[in-house]
């Protein structure tokens, strides 16, 4: 039969109970395996490796990656695009305006209109906006290279990138 729907006499295709790791014991708690020094630690950079970019792969390698990039690319621009409008947008909506009222000129205030009619000698019946200094913006784009971000997902974050 095939291996895949091999299940264990408990129920389970691994063997192990819910909640259950192949460094634990029965009760769930991890099993103190000896020399405590060498395990591995969350947050821990002795396992950690640094290499760099260059030494992943050769010169053709990258022109041959670079090539289905930019073929890749064509594709997702009009994405990309959309995204960055839409971004600007949520942007923008968090821009604080302004408004000077009571002008001799500029845009007919509607809320004065009534002045207009009650008051034509009064020529303070308009508004204009003012200019405020928008924050400048860094946006950080975090992106995940992991398996589940394999094939077109992929490829548009690195296109926005």
């Amino acid at each position: 039969s095939d291996d895949s729907e091999m299940v264990d006499a408990d129920g389970t295709e691994d063997g192990m109970a819910d909640g259950e790791s192949p460094h634990s014991d029965m009760d769930g708690q991890p099993q103190n395996r000896g020399n405590t020094e060498d395990a591995y630690r969350v947050y821990d950079t002795r396992f950690d490796e640094i290499v760099p970019a260059a030494e992943l792969c050769d010169d053709d390698e990258l022109d041959r990656l670079r090539l289905m990039l930019d073929r890749h690319m064509e594709n997702v621009v009009s994405i990309v695009g959309k995204l960055a409008n839409r971004l600007q947008r949520k942007l923008m909506a968090h821009q604080n305006r302004s408004w000077d009222f009571d002008l001799e000129e500029g845009i007919l205030d509607a809320g004065r209109l009534h002045r207009v009619v009650t008051q034509p000698l009064s020529p303070l019946s308009y508004k204009m906006e003012q200019d405020t200094k928008f924050r400048d913006t860094v946006v950080t784009l975090l992106l995940d290279n992991s398996g589940s971000m394999r094939g077109r997902p992929i490829t548009i974050a690195a296109v926005t990138a």
